[in-house]
Parts: C-alpha cells; sequence; structure tokens
C-alpha cells in the first residue's frame, strides 16, 4: 500500500521503498519528445550527459543501469562514471514545466517550486508525530486521528489530576485513578472522588454516629444514621430540658422536671455571682494601690535624671 509521498515531487510510493526511485510529475502540458528519458520514457529528472552519443539520461535511473552494465544504453559503448557531465542549465530550464501538486491535486506550480509546497501541502500522506504509532494519513485529515491515536499523549479528565499518558493506557489509569468519582460507601447518593472519601464521610448522612448525650457519668449508647440523629436528640433520656419552675436550670429529661429544687439552684447562682464580685473587687484596690504609688515613683526618677545630667 501507499506508505508516503516523495518530497521531491509528490509521487506516492510503496511501503516497501525507502525512497521514492524515479520521480513522476502531473505536467500541465506536452514535454517535448527530444527531453525525454531513454529509460524511464518520460521527461528527464536531474539530466546528465553521455560523452559517447550526447544524448541526455535521468541521472537515478542511469545509475541504476551503470550498476548493472558500464555500457551506454543508447549505443553501447563503454561509458565511465567520471566522464559524465551534468546538462547544461538551459536544457534543465525548458524541463522547469508547470505541473500540478500529486498530493491535493489543485495546487499548480514549476517543478523547481513544487519541493516548497509539498511540505504544507495537504493532501500528502504524513506519519502520525506520536512515537510507537506508524499510521500515515493525509496532512488535513490528520487532527482527526490524533483526536482517536492509542499513542497520543492525553491528561486524566478528572478535576484536580495531572497525570498524562497514552490515550490506550488512560482507561487503566482511570480505574484506579484517586480524583476518580465513586459513589459514596454508604450508599447516600452523592458522587465523590476517591480522594476525598474520608472527608464526605465525616459529614455523610448515612454514617452511623453515636449519640453525644452523657450524664452524671452516663453516656447515651444510641447510634443511628447521622440524619436521624437531630430527632433521636429530641427524645435522648438523656437530654436536657429547661425547668418548668421557671429558674432558667437545664434538668434531666427523664426526671420530673417539676420536681427540681429551683431555690437550691438559684442560690447556689447567686453565690458564684457573689464570689466573682468578690474577685473583681480584690483586683479593683489592687490596680488603686498601684496608681497611687507609680506617682512618687515616677517624680524620684525625674529626679534622679536631673541630678545625674
Amino acid at each position: 500500500g501507499i506508505s508516503a509521498h516523495c518530497k521531491t515531487c509528490g509521487a506516492p510510493f510503496d511501503i516497501d521503498q525507502t525512497e521514492c526511485r524515479d520521480h513522476v510529475y502531473k505536467y500541465m502540458q506536452d514535454v517535448d519528445g527530444e527531453l525525454q528519458c531513454v529509460l524511464l520514457q518520460a521527461p528527464l529528472i536531474d539530466p546528465v550527459e553521455l560523452p559517447c552519443c550526447e544524448i541526455l539520461v535521468s541521472r537515478a535511473p542511469l545509475e541504476r543501469w551503470l550498476d548493472g552494465s558500464n555500457t551506454c544504453p543508447q549505443c553501447r559503448k563503454v561509458v565511465k562514471r567520471a566522464r559524465l557531465r551534468d546538462a547544461h542549465r538551459a536544457i534543465r530550464g525548458l524541463l522547469d514545466k508547470l505541473v500540478r501538486c500529486s498530493g491535493c491535486c489543485d495546487f499548480e506550480c514549476t517543478r523547481g517550486e513544487l519541493p516548497a509546497h509539498l511540505p504544507a501541502c495537504p493532501g500528502v500522506s504524513v506519519k502520525c508525530p506520536n512515537i510507537g504509532c506508524f499510521h500515515r494519513q493525509r496532512r488535513d485529515q490528520l487532527p482527526a486521528h490524533l483526536e482517536e491515536c492509542p499513542y497520543h499523549v492525553v491528561r486524566c479528565d478528572f478535576p484536580r489530576c495531572e497525570h498524562k499518558c497514552r490515550r490506550g493506557r488512560m482507561k487503566a489509569h482511570v480505574a484506579v485513578c484517586k480524583f476518580s468519582f465513586v459513589s459514596c460507601t454508604l450508599q447516600c447518593g452523592q458522587q465523590v472522588q476517591s480522594a476525598d472519601m474520608d472527608a464526605h464521610l465525616e459529614v455523610c448522612p448515612e454514617a452511623p454516629v453515636r449519640c453525644p448525650n452523657t450524664l452524671e457519668g452516663e453516656a447515651c449508647e444510641h447510634t443511628c444514621a447521622r440524619k436521624l440523629l437531630a430527632a433521636h436528640s429530641l427524645e435522648c433520656p438523656l437530654r436536657l430540658v429547661e425547668c418548668t419552675g421557671g429558674c432558667a436550670a437545664m434538668v434531666p429529661a427523664r426526671g420530673d422536671p417539676g420536681s427540681h429544687d429551683c431555690v437550691a439552684f438559684l442560690g447556689a447562682a447567686l453565690a458564684r455571682e457573689r464570689a466573682a464580685r468578690a474577685v473583681l473587687e480584690e483586683a479593683m484596690k489592687h490596680r488603686l494601690l498601684y496608681a497611687d504609688l507609680s506617682g512618687p515613683v515616677q517624680q524620684d526618677a525625674q529626679q534622679y535624671r536631673g541630678r545625674s545630667s
């Protein structure tokens, strides 16, 4: 099959060949018969002149001819490579005819200008630039190939993941990517990244949690889903409720809120307030004493500095 296009003439050549053997052009007009190669029966390419009979022959096929025979293909006289002469510049000018690109088929230029067009020709066959891929494609169709080439290096699609690998290996990476989205292990219905699963479980509504209520060293042993904890807290026997006597004390719900000793609670609250006031008054006394002593000390310091100066 076709492997590549020649960089000189644009003609395709087989995959078994490493280069185009004899350049082939699509001429826009007929070429004079005197400018035809006797070996190729086609217009001369890089012509050289044989000294024996002064005919012009294309260089590449003549080199192959002389590899098997040292005679002239026209008169059969012995030919020495050293005596071969390049064709006159005028002859080469006559051969620079108008041709059409063999790749895209719509670009026209002289034969000498064609090599400059071919590197950008959209119709020539080019090799995929990805290492390991030997696929060949028209240059204008190469972007479509790169979108699916298994050797093309791509980045993981998951947010925060910077892993890059060949497209053909990405499926295996996605299976173990810590940033891939997976279903919550507690089946709460949320999709989270694997790396964030532990953090999600800390707030997951389906995560099992234990009631935090404690009373006089006794802890509530009730465990339920986090989403049900609020409802349990309204019924927990160890929860605290406000005293119905109006003293604003928080008392255990499992007892009789009306049996609470409001007088004792208020007395204890009053005692705590008196103790706090006493501490505050003591602090104020120390502050006033410091203020009374700081005045004379500052005056003595100023007098001492005055004598020293």
